[in-house]
């Protein structure tokens, strides 16, 4: 059994000695315990209809864990996008997507952004990265004026090609992708990230109107 923890003890709230001591009494019985590590990643098997393996990132940087059944604990601010795995439902899931709905109505981890303070924000100069996450096809009948074109499936991958340090809004045809986008983003370090509220949709019916 392998128990990968981010902080540095295994039970953390206690004092350090105890954790220690508690931490000692895990391996003792034969449990790789993996402290001050992070899991970034869940790997399918070739069937994709098991787990091959959990990619963990510390220090020394990431690296896999072979693994055959993953159990996740997640405390007060979990990582969402570990929940996130097409090979068994896709984010557009209503389980999935209730889960992030409830997530940000209890923490507010994935903040909106209207067409109207999108383009309040633009038009004062202030520097806004706007992502579409749609196909090329719902692409190419319309979309957000200075947006970059980065498909949800390709966004991870490509995610090096945006600025961490500049405000960023994802969006799609009517906001549950653009939700679903959102996350990668924040979940990669980047400061300010919003989802566009009601997606092009939304905004094309603004533009329309203003």
């Amino acid at each position: 059994m392998t128990v990968v923890e981010a902080l540095a003890h295994a039970m953390p709230r206690m004092d350090p000695d105890m954790s220690a001591r508690v931490d000692a009494e895990l391996r003792a019985h034969g449990v790789r315990l993996l402290t001050s590590t992070r899991v970034v990643g869940i790997e399918p098997a070739d069937d994709a209809a098991d787990v091959a393996a959990v990619v963990v990132q510390d220090a020394d940087g990431e690296r896999r864990v072979p693994a055959g059944l993953v159990i996740l604990a997640v405390g007060v601010r979990p990582n969402l996008e570990l929940a996130n795995a097409p090979t068994y439902a896709t984010t557009k899931d209503p389980v999935h997507y209730t889960g992030m709905a409830l997530a940000n109505a209890v923490h507010g981890t994935a903040p909106i952004i209207s067409p109207a303070e999108l383009e309040r924000r633009r038009a004062a100069g202030e520097k806004v990265q706007v992502v579409d996450v749609r196909s090329a096809k719902d692409r190419a009948k319309s979309f957000v004026e200075g947006s970059v074109h980065v498909p949800l499936a390709e966004l991870r991958e490509r995610a090096g090609e945006l600025d961490p340090a500049v405000a960023t809004v994802t969006y799609c045809n009517k906001g549950v992708s653009g939700n679903a986008a959102q996350h990668v983003p924040r979940n990669l370090g980047f400061s300010e990230v919003y989802n566009l509220s009601g997606g092009n949709t939304n905004y094309q019916a603004y533009t329309n109107t203003h």
